[in-house]
């Protein structure tokens, strides 16, 4: 009940579900939206790290030399690096590459940041204590007759229930992180990646052909500049196009 009543305080309404009848509230919207964000600029991080990386710009090149007349002159490299860095990314299934992402900027790791409403609470009680005391209450180091020191002394007094307030606030919002996570990015659809699928598509489009190859060389290429596990060869491309024909 307590957690609920601060759901309503904080934010005016319940945490949003992945699926409901009309779709998630405005505020969820919003919120997922600052994620999806942050995931743009961690793509495009992605894509600078792997084009400095003379592998992948040689398997890269290979491919744009096979490009076919009509698409002569259009520069694609940075569509098909970005298609490669999402194919070849495992962080959809690896939650703390998420988390990483959900703290950007807050100079925390995800467990620091979860942790960090407790550490609160517990500095709120300090202060409290502290300021209890005969020696260092407000009243004693904030004692001028101003109405500079008289604000301050109020402020004093008041800090340890607002830091309680914004330990609560903060710990609700941390709770809620992962569900606005599951609105802007659903789980995958079990078969072929589709990122691999699209990549694969892609190429023959551009160049007349598959070159499950040369697609392979650059997924690898890719893995290698990101230090990602993920492996291709050209039969593991195919096969998966092959699975993916027979499922549609």
């Amino acid at each position: 009940m307590l957690e609920e009543n601060r759901k309503r305080v904080f934010y005016g309404e319940p945490l949003p579900r992945a699926e409901t009848a009309d779709g998630p509230p405005p505020s969820a919207k919003r919120e997922a939206q600052s994620l999806e964000v942050h995931a743009a600029r961690c793509l495009v991080e992605r894509v600078d790290r792997v084009r400095q990386f003379p592998r992948f710009e040689r398997a890269l090149q290979t491919i744009i030399d096979r490009q076919e007349e009509w698409a002569h002159g259009m520069d694609l490299a940075g569509a098909l690096a970005a298609i490669a860095c999402l194919a070849v990314s495992t962080t959809r299934g690896r939650r703390e590459s998420w988390q990483k992402l959900w703290t950007l900027e807050t100079g925390k790791m995800w467990k620091a940041l979860k942790e960090f409403p407790k550490r609160l609470q517990k500095m709120a009680e300090e202060v409290e204590r502290v300021n209890a005391s005969f020696f260092f209450s407000p009243a004693q180091f904030a004692n001028a007759k101003t109405l500079e020191a008289e604000i301050a002394r109020k402020r004093f007094n008041q800090l340890p229930g607002i830091m309680r307030v914004y330990a609560a606030a903060l710990g609700a919002h941390v709770a809620r992180v992962p569900r606005l996570h599951a609105i802007s990015f659903p789980p995958p659809p079990r078969g072929p990646s589709r990122r691999l699928l699209y990549l694969s598509y892609t190429v023959r489009l551009l160049t007349g052909k598959y070159r499950d190859g040369q697609v392979a060389e650059l997924l690898n290429a890719a893995a290698t500049a990101l230090d990602e596990k993920s492996q291709f060869d050209a039969l593991t491309i195919a096969q998966a196009r092959s699975r993916w024909k027979k499922k549609t």
